[in-house]
């Protein structure tokens, strides 16, 4: 039995070689987006009074880009470390000369006008303008780097830092219930918790130059799919993030709910918070079928 949240996931597996039409179809339970059953339980007011964050003021949850403090090389390119995550020009340079060695990487260093820093910046302006609140959302412990979940800039631009971390209830789409509009650095699939919330959400696209080719290729997915759906989901490139969106409105990301009623339908199916009771149900209604059929309840393989 593989429980999925809606038929999308079952043409992608399909679609991606992970089985047969037939034999996929016969194992299908369709159940939806179990991570959103806990949103029952919270609200927005009560999860601001608990955090300490203002209840009469909209808030802009920031997620930040999950690969910027990264010290590997996996998923991004040497462009992306060495000259869009640093502000500084010398310091650019003295990279390209030191780590990368290539006349090209000198001309990356002098030229780029845009830089991690001015996405964060960009954020300030825009909850500036709209009088709005601006909460972080800390990376995963495993993106930290020296025990510090964000960056310098990140927390000077901040309002509030979320401290929660829970696994279960999941903190994210607690977080994401109690904002007014959430952004992300990366495709992540923050977007699945924060539609499931009910809460217009931008992701910051990477261009191909700041990703390896293989993981690119995940980037252009999440754009075909769920990355830009206006009136629930929008995706900008970073670099038109950076020098455009301080000075937008709150009101042009408006949720519409014709749009969001058919994203979750495409991509979360149900979101009634009865979604692990449908999982237990189809659990429960596949083995009464193989008792009724006189199979044993339980397979086991000798070796």
């Amino acid at each position: 039995m593989t429980c999925w949240p809606s038929r999308h996931y079952l043409e992608q597996a399909i679609e991606l070689g992970v089985g047969s039409r037939e034999a996929l179809e016969a194992k299908a339970e369709f159940v939806g987006y179990v991570r959103a059953d806990p949103l029952s339980q919270s609200s927005r007011e009560a999860t601001r009074r608990e955090w300490g964050i203002a209840t009469n003021r909209p808030v802009v949850l920031f997620v930040p880009d999950g690969y910027r403090l990264g010290r590997g090389r996996a998923y991004v390119t040497d462009w992306y470390r060495h000259v869009w995550c640093v502000e500084s020009r010398p310091e650019r340079l003295a990279r390209a000369v030191v780590a990368r060695r290539s006349l090209q990487a000198v001309w990356e260093a002098i030229s780029e006008p845009d830089s991690y820093g001015q996405v964060v910046r960009a954020v300030r302006r825009f909850c500036d303008r709209n009088d709005v609140q601006l909460v972080l959302m800390p990376r995963r412990k495993k993106e930290w780097v020296a025990g510090q979940p964000l960056t310098r800039e990140e927390r000077q631009a901040a309002d509030h830092t979320i401290k929660e971390d829970e696994y279960y209830p999941q903190t994210f789409p607690k977080a994401a219930q109690m904002a007014d509009l959430v952004v992300c650095g990366y495709c992540s699939g923050c977007v699945l918790d924060t539609i499931a919330a009910g809460v217009p959400y931008v992701t910051i696209a990477h261009p191909a130059r700041a990703r390896l080719p293989k993981d690119f290729r995940y980037d252009e997915r999440f754009a075909r799919d769920v990355g830009h759906w206006p009136g629930a989901t929008w995706l900008i490139g970073m670099k038109q993030f950076a020098r455009s969106f301080g000075a937008q409105s709150l009101e042009h990301y408006r949720l519409d709910p014709e749009v969001l009623a058919r994203v979750r339908e495409r991509f979360l199916g149900s979101v009634d918070g009865l979604c692990a009771q449908r999982v237990l149900a189809s659990i429960r209604r596949r083995l009464e079928s193989r008792e009724r059929a006189g199979m044993p309840l339980v397979q086991r393989s000798w070796r």
